[in-house]
């Protein structure tokens, strides 16, 4: 029962991860494509919100993930699929994610709040995010495959 409970909190974390700020950087590309500066400006300056609710959703994906594990008296670590999914995720997404915190953080808000190098910092954080784009179209259906068909279990 709390397996299934922790798994089901893992799904909805895991929407909560991907949906708003994947959707909020497509705003803020469309706004870009359409040559509207102001309202691109303005969605850029938002989304540090959307990266706070990202980073707390994927805290809750590490916590959930640590739950159902632990429910399962850490038998389920003996899958050799799990082991895959995870040295993908620990490899591949965690470095992004921390990366992303930091740029959005350190970098882009930085420059918003002194009004210096915002253009600089513009350009560093969408190159990163070209970047992430590309490892998390290659991780993402990785560890859902693996998750979904847990190749190897009988």
């Amino acid at each position: 029962m709390k397996y299934k409970f922790f798994k089901l909190i893992h799904i909805a974390a895991v929407a909560l991860w991907l949906g708003p700020s994947t959707g909020g950087y497509f705003m803020i590309m469309a706004s870009h494509l359409n040559n509207e500066a102001a309202i691109e400006m303005w969605l850029r300056k938002e989304y540090i919100f959307l990266i706070y609710f990202e980073s707390a959703s994927f805290l809750i994906i590490v916590l959930s993930g640590l739950g159902m594990i632990r429910s399962t008296n850490w038998e389920i670590l003996k899958a050799q699929w799990l082991r895959i999914k995870l040295s993908i995720i620990i490899f591949s997404i965690v470095p992004l994610v921390f990366s992303q915190i930091y740029l959005y953080e350190m970098v882009v808000k930085r420059a918003f709040m002194a009004g210096i190098g915002v253009e600089e910092a513009i350009y560093l954080y969408d190159g990163f995010s070209k970047t992430a784009f590309l490892v998390l179209f290659i991780a993402i259906p990785s560890v859902f495959a693996l998750a979904v068909f847990k190749p190897g279990k009988n």
